[in-house]
């Protein structure tokens, strides 16, 4: 069973915010009776927010769009594992990055 990070995301804000708070602050991207089904966690009968929504989605969540579109892959297409566009060279200096100190030294 996947974790749905996008619905906890919702019941969470639900907590705080009604569904027409949810939908004015995400700009309208998605309705309040979509977030109800959200929250209900009856999203999976609607289609999954779209890449132009994305922005208010973030906005609403306080996160980015990035997080956002992890949360929908993960729910609405059970995409968990992303593969690393780096390319082999980022890579390496990646591993050397990861071993040097955090601190400054004088």
């Amino acid at each position: 069973m996947t974790e749905k990070l996008f619905t906890r995301r919702v019941q969470h804000l639900f907590r705080y915010m009604t569904y027409e708070q949810m939908a004015e602050e995400c700009g309208g991207t998605r309705s309040a009776s979509w977030w109800r089904h959200v929250q209900l966690e009856e999203a999976d009968r609607f289609n999954p927010p779209p890449p132009k929504d994305l922005p208010g989605i973030a906005k609403l969540f306080g996160g980015t769009e990035e997080q956002v579109a992890a949360m929908i892959a993960q729910e609405f297409y059970g995409v968990s594992r992303f593969p690393d566009v780096r390319s082999e060279r980022e890579r390496r200096f990646a591993k050397g990055l990861n071993g040097l100190s955090g601190g400054m030294r004088s």
